[in-house]
């Protein structure tokens, strides 16, 4: 078995790299749900959202490098299913069954862990030296440097909410989101002949919500068509009534 010393940083726009990152010592039996678990909890995170790695193997430090060049995937889980116009079947690796050990990886190769498809946190963990170790029954995790201030998971964490009259040029993250929740569900029920894909609640950095909150049903695909489930139209007529439409 092996031992990885492992530089996990934020990459920006969230934050410059060299000025926060954590180095970390992990036991190649490790696997992928928990070395996302531990992610998780490394960077004081509390609220749980979907989430992928990329074994990039080289430094590629935008989505749209690692959409287009890299060939292999973690997919977070066989709940939220991809198809394979997305991500090709000999390319997925599962998390539950895959550890660090059996991708063969070498020193200064880069992997990159993206959480929550739509705050967008993409994280570069670059393998900074390989040791040999004793198996251990269980792996082995732990901090060796940090550097940095962890941010808030949400921006708007940051500053209290304070009791003001509404004003429609500022409004809340909260309000903003719930209003951008409840204009997709009417566009989902709108028109028949221009359906909303689940591409275009990707784009607005609403999937993972709408998901989450099960307003929607699972899609396989970017190009699915979007359908409320029990729970989406309830919600929709809640709402509805409430404004009076």
């Amino acid at each position: 078995m092996n031992t990885y010393r492992l530089k996990i940083s934020l990459v920006e726009p969230h934050y410059p790299i060299n000025e926060l990152h954590r180095i970390v010592e992990v036991s190649g039996n490790i696997r992928f749900d928990e070395l996302h678990q531990e992610i998780f909890n490394l960077f004081e995170r509390h609220d749980e959202h979907l989430w992928q790695f990329f074994i990039a193997r080289s430094k590629m430090d935008s989505f749209n490098k690692l959409f287009n060049d890299c060939h292999e995937y973690v997919l977070l889980d066989d709940s939220w299913q991809l198809a394979d116009e997305l991500f090709a079947s000999e390319n997925k690796i599962h998390p539950t069954s895959t550890t660090l050990d059996e991708l063969s990886l070498a020193e200064k190769e880069y992997i990159y862990y993206w959480f929550d498809f739509g705050d967008d946190w993409l994280h570069r963990i670059r393998i900074e030296k390989i040791t040999q170790s004793d198996d251990l029954d269980g792996y082995h995790f732990a901090v060796i440097k940090a550097v940095g201030e962890i941010p808030p998971q949400y921006a708007d964490e940051m500053d209290e909410l304070a009791d003001t009259p509404f004003d429609p040029n500022n409004i809340s993250p909260e309000l903003d989101l719930e209003l951008s929740l409840l204009s997709a569900m009417m566009l989902i029920v709108g028109d028949p002949t221009n359906p909303t894909r689940f591409g275009d609640l990707v784009e607005a950095g609403i999937a993972d919500e709408m998901l989450k909150r099960e307003l929607i049903k699972p899609c396989v695909s970017l190009t699915h068509r979007v359908q409320l489930t029990a729970k989406g139209e309830s919600e929709l007529v809640r709402a509805m009534e409430m404004l009076g439409i």
